[in-house]
């Protein structure tokens, strides 16, 4: 997701440095303050877990220890025309993991951004942006239920463990 290339897309880089944050309140949040601090790298931000985590219209993201809380933090140059695609490639990378690791559960997208299994939401992701011209940059959250389907979601969840 990092970086532009000429074709209009952004691409990924695992060589990015990861950032491991204990338990904090949210990696999106923090990426925003990192962002709107002006000075930081393509990095990773990960959390152990998340008192604050959130999704699309602010709605909570429940987040026990043993899920994966990330969020890529990263210059686009491309702005909201390439940043407007991420919610729908987070989706099936997603979906591509959960494929690889549970290949017999029927992994469906839901528009915009949701993985799902028989209808359970296996992950959230939530994109945020700001800035302009070469200062535009993305926050792409992701959170991955690994370990369990957090209780009070609001809607039915699953997890890979339980996969």
């Amino acid at each position: 997701m990092g970086g532009h290339s000429g074709s209009g897309t952004c691409r990924l880089s695992l060589t990015w440095p990861v950032y491991h944050l204990g338990v904090i309140d949210s990696t999106n949040s923090e990426a925003r303050r990192r962002a709107k601090a002006g000075d930081f790298d393509d990095c990773w931000l990960v959390a152990e877990a998340q008192t604050a985590g959130r999704g699309r219209l602010q709605r909570p993201w429940i987040s026990p220890s043993g899920n994966l809380f990330s969020t890529a933090l990263f210059h686009e140059p491309g702005g909201i025309p390439v940043a407007s695609r991420i919610p729908f490639a987070g989706a099936l990378a997603v979906s591509d993991v959960a494929a690889q690791l549970a290949p017999d559960a029927p992994v469906r997208l839901k528009w915009p951004n949701d993985a799902r299994v028989n209808g359970a939401k296996i992950s959230g992701i939530l994109i945020e942006t700001g800035g302009q011209g070469a200062e535009f940059w993305v926050a792409a959250g992701i959170g991955i239920n690994v370990a369990s389907a957090p209780d009070g979601a609001g809607q039915m969840a699953t997890s890979l463990h339980s996969l």
